[in-house]
């Protein structure tokens, strides 16, 4: 269910493009990142994928991802920790012919 507040956003990449997400809050606004939703269309068989995260340039986080999914990420209190942080999510090319998707659900805190 979606409640008031939530901010679901969708991206999808063409064959061998990363799929990015980019959150550019208000200047007195902070991101906080609750989940991610990834897949891939393809099983992915020479080459691993990875989700990345970074909060105004700063990597926070990065993981393998080694199969097509659907994979679900809680990220329970990720908040960025200054006001009108771009938060930058990528999922990397999972291959030559694998498209990638990436859904994340965040709110917008003062």
């Amino acid at each position: 269910m979606i409640k008031s507040g939530q901010i679901w956003t969708t991206a999808e990449a063409a064959d061998n493009t990363s799929t990015v997400i980019t959150i550019t809050p208000a200047a007195d606004k902070r991101v906080a990142l609750h989940y991610l939703l990834f897949g891939y269309d393809k099983t992915l068989t020479t080459t691993p994928g990875r989700i990345t995260i970074t909060i105004d340039g700063v990597e926070v986080l990065s993981v393998p991802v080694t199969e097509a999914g659907p994979g679900p990420i809680p990220l329970p209190g990720m908040v960025s920790d200054v006001v009108g942080e771009v938060v930058v999510i990528t999922l990397t090319t999972g291959g030559t012919l694998v498209q990638g998707s990436l859904t994340s659900m965040h709110t917008l805190e003062n």
